[in-house]
């Protein structure tokens, strides 16, 4: 029997998260789960070895050493665990208050851990496949009791009657997911959450002094949010909250307050003016519970329930609510984010203006995000619309909000540059919002930067040559990687050329897979010399077709599938399927209607396993 081959580890993944909504689904094709009033933890069992990470990253494991010991008990060589660390209290009830007394106290003796999630077992990576599908391998892997271990259940009753039973029981809400769905980091549709009461977290950018029995004592803590500012993020005060507070907490919270201290207020907007306020540097961020908002965004009645250190302070901002619509979420989340100028014409002859563009990569965003999620990216920007000036940037973390980007280093040749990746459907409006309309991405994840994923073969015909010739040669090619027994995928540009895309595991350096392209290119020079070519010479282009493996080497770009051309034309860089090459008159004749249009009728989506092959490479002889 042939051994199978182990998907490769892929480390810390960045979690999944769930879009806030107004009512819970109610369709079939939905479970629902109770939400959790703790710590979300990733549970990473490799080579004996237990490591706990918080949601932004980082290690947790002297917090939770009673949860550590119970996954060293399980019989698996390795898995990653999604779930929750929490404390009951005496009706069952998840209570964030009590674990925080518990790890104030370094007493995890209470601590449960609740799993919803298997994202990795034994070699395998479950992302791909659906949740139901991944619940099940959970399951069997905590068939047996435990004391600190719980596997999450889940209903798949009605959402609403199942929200109605919680908030009875005065529960903190559910959670609801799209049980065929795979598994996607970011917030996104796959996801919502319902809360019983309102609640999130705030940073703390100051605190003012007690009165009367409290005269002594801390008074109540400032609260802020981050909000977009065209192209700044501004700290904004949203209220002060007084209430929650015991004895004991009163002066912890102090002491913590106390060693932040600075002369000048944190916020940038609305920054209170109150006697006896002192401003403290914003890096601590509380749960706050709360009735309302005012008109003017303060919040009402807050109650403080305690320091979060698993959340990242950038990450903070007012937290909207998405509506859902009959047939699935209508993404507030997304279209919160303001677009300014909407108005705008961006493509003067057909008059498509900023806020189509933004539309466009709205309802595109199910198939191109998962497609571009987590890779490095460089950005055409067009500031004054397709008939100005517009350039090419690669180095931008501090003009996007990090809620929806990742932002990292990458070894350049004199020194290291700051990239971005989308981790976010949401990041997609912000670019539209930035004027960077084309988008093209590395052939590798961030995790991953030596070593590539996917091949890019980049058919470029000369302007006299005709679109028929250069599908020709793709389907020619497309036998070569057939006979390889390599799986390809293949998309317009929505320029002049065609563009064939060969995933691969992240197995090689770019130096291997760079040398494999270029005998991919050269296999076809061979063959038809007097159509082809491989090297950049401009001077021989002429009624041939430069077959760009170039696109292949640490650094260089590939236009992203489902991106707007930044061109005289709307036209969009589609995936179609093999079987239609034949049958299309040019690579841009797809626009953001058409382009609509063809992705409402097609029967399946064309790169649906692009994500999900798993292939190897051999250099060519």
């Amino acid at each position: 029997m042939k051994k199978k081959i182990k998907d490769k580890w892929p480390g810390f993944v960045p979690p999944q998260l769930a879009l806030l909504v107004d009512t819970p689904p109610e369709e079939k094709g939905w479970v629902h789960e109770i939400k959790f009033d703790g710590y979300r933890l990733q549970v990473h069992l490799k080579n004996n070895k237990i490591k706990l990470f918080t949601r932004n990253g980082n290690i947790w494991n002297e917090q939770f050493p009673k949860i550590v010991k119970a996954f060293e008990k399980l019989p698996i060589q390795s898995a990653i665990f999604d779930g929750e660390a929490v404390v009951l209290d005496d009706s069952g009830r998840s209570s964030f208050g009590k674990l925080q007394d518990a790890l104030s106290h370094n007493d995890d003796s209470k601590i449960k851990f609740f799993i919803f999630d298997l994202l990795y077992l034994n070699g395998e990576d479950l992302r791909e496949l659906s949740l139901k599908d991944r619940k099940e391998k959970l399951k069997d892997i905590l068939s047996k009791s435990n004391e600190v271990i719980f596997f999450s259940e889940d209903v798949d009753t009605n959402g609403a009657d199942f929200f109605k039973i919680c908030c009875h029981h005065e529960l903190e809400g559910i959670v609801s997911k799209d049980s065929n769905a795979p598994y996607r980091s970011g917030r996104s549709l796959i996801w919502c959450k319902s809360k019983c009461s309102k609640r999130q977290e705030f940073v703390v950018g100051g605190f003012t002094e007690g009165k009367g029995q409290r005269k002594s004592e801390l008074g109540a803590l400032l609260l802020g949010v981050y909000e977009k500012h065209g192209e700044k993020r501004k700290f904004r005060y949203v209220g002060k909250v007084g209430a929650g507070f015991d004895v004991e907490s009163l002066g912890e919270v102090k002491k913590k307050v106390g060693r932040l201290a600075q002369k000048k207020s944190p916020f940038d907007l609305h920054s209170p003016k109150e006697h006896n306020t002192h401003w403290i540097k914003p890096k601590l961020v509380a749960e706050i519970k709360f009735s309302n908002w005012t008109a003017d965004q303060i919040l009402r009645q807050p109650v403080f329930l305690g320091f979060r250190n698993d959340k990242d302070k950038k990450d903070i901002v007012i937290e909207k609510v998405a509506h859902l619509t009959k047939s699935y979420l209508k993404n507030d989340e997304f279209e919160h984010i303001a677009i300014t100028h909407p108005d705008k014409i961006i493509f003067p002859k057909e008059k498509i203006t900023k806020q189509i563009i933004a539309d466009y990569y709205h309802k595109v965003s199910p198939f191109m995000f998962p497609l571009i999620n987590d890779r490095p990216l460089s950005l055409l920007r067009c500031p004054n619309g397709m008939s100005k000036k517009c350039f090419y940037q690669k180095h931008l973390s501090r003009e996007v909000a990090p809620s929806f980007f990742k932002s990292f280093k990458v070894k350049e040749k004199s020194n290291a540059g700051i990239y971005i990746s989308l981790n976010s459907p949401e990041g997609l409006r912000q670019l539209v919002q930035m004027n960077a309309f084309e988008i093209h991405t590395w052939n590798c994840h961030y995790q991953t930067l030596l070593n590539p994923d996917q091949i890019v073969m980049d058919f470029d015909p000369a302007p006299n040559v005709s679109f028929k010739s250069v599908v020709n040669g793709c389907l020619e090619m497309k036998k070569i990687l057939d006979k390889l027994k390599l799986e390809s995928f293949v998309k317009v540009t929505g320029g002049k050329g065609i563009h064939i895309h060969i995933p691969i595991e992240p197995l090689y350096s770019w130096n291997i897979a760079f040398a494999f392209s270029k005998a991919l290119a050269n296999e076809m020079v061979e063959r038809k010399p007097d159509l082809y070519l491989s090297t950049m010479s401009k001077k021989l282009r002429k009624g041939k077709i430069f077959i760009d493996y170039f696109r292949n080497r640490f650094g260089a770009t590939v236009v992203a599938p489902y991106a707007i051309r930044a061109r005289k034309i709307c036209a969009v860089a589609l995936p179609v399927e093999w079987s239609e090459l034949r049958s299309l008159k040019s690579s841009d004749q797809f626009t953001i209607k058409k382009a609509l249009l063809k992705i409402k009728r097609r029967k399946s989506d064309p790169w649906k396993k692009f994500l999900s092959v798993k292939q190897k490479i051999t250099i060519l002889d």
